[in-house]
């Protein structure tokens, strides 16, 4: 986590210096939920702030959970495995696993002009994201989920990431607002790479 925040604050420290020229005007905070899919499916949860970097332009900020992104071929696999094993063993053999993440972006928003009640926006972000495997095995009903974790050589490890989306924003008034989008996130793993995608909601609070 340590190397998330670091990495992070280094980006933003970049990216905020931009918005120098704007430090009288408010500055946004949201609160996020949403669902992940195209992998495995999951839940994300966190929190963002914004600050004016131009017209209709906003340095971003992101810290938040998803609680599995995990492959869809990745379980697939599991499957496959521990189908073989229960084969083998005369005994039923059941593998689950989840890649839990946690990261941290900054990026960009641009929110569009609009006449209507909706304003559409598009964002882009970078960051770091941490994945903590987590897997679940039994046979014939005893737990080999630290084994096999310890044959797989599973470990926690730290990549890079990207995210690409946007959505529409409806402000509720002068302070408070809500934010629903979809973004596409890619994180860098080795052979192959993570690709899954979100749609979230927000509430946003302007201070």
């Amino acid at each position: 986590m340590r190397s998330i925040c670091t990495g992070v604050f280094a980006l933003g420290a970049v990216v905020l210096s931009a918005s120098a020229v704007h430090a009288q005007a408010d500055i946004t905070i949201r609160g996020i939920g949403g669902v992940t899919f195209v992998t495995e499916s999951g839940v994300l949860i966190g929190g963002s702030f914004a600050a004016p970097a131009a017209d209709n332009v906003q340095v971003t900020g992101e810290f938040a959970w998803m609680s599995n992104v995990l492959p869809n071929s990745f379980q697939d696999d599991l499957d496959a495995v521990a189908s073989f094993l229960a084969f083998q063993l005369r005994a039923p053999v059941v593998i689950d696993a989840k890649v839990r993440a946690f990261y941290g972006m900054t990026g960009i928003r641009y929110d569009f002009e609009s006449q209507g009640k909706a304003k559409p926006f598009v964002e882009a972000n970078v960051g770091f994201g941490r994945l903590n495997i987590r897997v679940d095995a039994t046979a014939a009903g005893v737990d080999i989920s630290d084994l096999f974790e310890q044959a797989a050589e599973v470990e926690s490890k730290s990549n890079f990431m990207t995210a690409l989306g946007g959505g529409l924003g409806f402000a509720l008034n002068d302070v408070t607002g809500v934010d629903v989008g979809a973004r596409y996130i890619r994180i860098f793993t080795s052979d192959p790479s993570i690709n899954t995608a979100a749609v979230y909601g927000a509430l946003r609070y302007k201070f």
